[in-house]
């Protein structure tokens, strides 16, 4: 069964710009530093590069440590990525948002 934790916060990091490496290593730290209860949303809708190996690299070292993310704006082939790297599951897209998640939906940027 489901388990409803309503006191733990949801922690949105809406990226713009560059996700290469340096900024994945910040986004990378800034997460594990954050209360493992904490629900954590990536939200990549305004990123205008998205470097393969920064996705990678952020997604396989929260993997590592057991911390799942919600990962949102991102195409299809970030997704098959994510899929050849083995960790699909253990991060949700925003396709469908997770069982249970009272997360936000992402902005469109459209009324």
């Amino acid at each position: 069964m489901a388990q409803v934790r309503p006191n733990n916060p949801i922690r949105v990091f809406e990226l713009e710009g560059v996700l290469d490496m340096p900024a994945a290593l910040k986004l990378r730290d800034a997460i594990v530093e954050l209360d493992r209860d904490d629900r954590v949303i990536v939200d990549c809708h305004e990123v205008r590069d998205l470097q393969d190996s920064a996705l990678a690299f952020l997604v396989w070292s929260l993997f590592s440590r057991g911390r799942p993310i919600v990962l949102r704006g991102v195409g299809e082939h970030h997704l098959r990525l994510l899929r050849h790297l083995g960790v699909e599951k253990i991060v949700h897209t925003g396709a469908q948002r997770p069982p249970g998640s009272d997360a936000p939906e992402p902005k469109t940027g459209r009324p």
